[in-house]
């Protein structure tokens, strides 16, 4: 019996291994080896000639605080860092705050919320470099058109996305619209885990729909709210805002951010190993000040999480 048992065991022991082995060994080589990697290439030189790498101590932090404050490009770190910034800010305060509106919308079933959903999950299924393609022909054969019918010719312009005063307000729309789906599906997924019991309770109280979102739902589902927010502040050194699929690597200075510069700077040294050096240092760079604050503002969450 006793020898039963410990057969049956070691069944269950082996199918748990072979459950967890695939995932494990991904986050081994993505996750842990990448990121070491990328520690030791921050403190590294290559030398092209030779074919070899020696240590360089704090030189590609040196050159790295070089480029952003003291390059002589016409693109300014305080450019980038400023458009990523404001990019955060309104996906957080317009975006998040319309997603949650329009998934309490849907939530509540009302007229045209099941057509509401596949709208808004069709982003999600077609390919960027289409939807960048889509909307660039309606912004500039259908909007520029009924604006340029509407204003003095000496007010005209040609294109949205190559007018320096409006392409970065263009592009940041179109990253908004883009997120907005996807928030709006995971809000209404938390709302409908909501216990039924709970809602009901206050509509025989009498609570008005807004009283039972700002009383009822938001609580409820704060920590998704709380979710999206803390993730949402590593988008300020990786959002590209689609710009790379708008304009590849010549997108103009006035809508650059951090996570364009760095998506290109990687994308067009991908053979070039004296650089990478230089890559991982911003990485590491970014790393440090955005953990302490995500850790921080998590923490803030957790801490006024109602549910708690």
């Amino acid at each position: 019996m006793a020898k039963a048992k410990k057969r049956f065991f070691n069944k269950k022991l082996l199918f748990y291994c072979c459950l967890i082995a695939f995932p494990l060994l991904q986050y081994i080589v993505f996750y842990i080896y990448v990121n070491f990697n990328s520690i030791v290439l921050a403190f590294s030189s290559y030398d092209k000639v030779n074919n070899v790498s020696s240590f360089a101590g704090f030189q590609n932090f040196v050159d790295v605080f070089n480029e952003f404050f003291n390059s002589k490009e016409s693109v300014s770190f305080g450019i980038r860092l400023k458009n990523s910034l404001l990019d955060y800010l309104i996906k957080t305060v317009v975006g998040t705050g319309g997603a949650l509106f329009f998934s309490y919308y849907i939530y509540k079933k009302k007229l045209g919320g099941g057509l509401f959903k596949v709208i808004l999950f069709l982003p999600q299924v077609i390919p960027g470099i289409v939807l960048t393609s889509i909307f660039r022909f309606s912004v500039d054969s259908g909007i520029v058109n009924i604006y340029n019918t509407l204003v003095p010719e000496s007010s005209r312009i040609v294109s949205l996305l190559s007018d320096a005063n409006t392409v970065y307000g263009t592009v940041l729309f179109y990253a908004l619209f883009i997120s907005f789906g996807t928030q709006t599906m995971m809000y209404l997924g938390a709302m409908n885990k909501i216990n039924p019991s709970i809602t009901e309770a206050g509509q025989l109280d009498g609570v008005s729909y807004m009283r039972e979102f700002v009383s009822i739902t938001l609580p409820c589902i704060f920590s998704t709210i709380a979710t999206f927010l803390v993730v949402g502040l590593t988008t300020i050194f990786t959002s590209d805002l689609g710009l790379y699929s708008f304009f590849s690597g010549n997108a103009p200075g006035e809508a650059q951010t951090l996570g364009y510069y760095l998506f290109r700077l990687t994308n067009g040294n991908k053979t070039n190993l004296a650089e990478w050096p230089f890559i991982s240092a911003i990485g590491v760079i970014f790393t440090l000040i955005v953990a302490p604050i995500t850790l921080g503002l998590r923490k803030l969450m957790a801490k006024f999480d109602p549910m708690n």
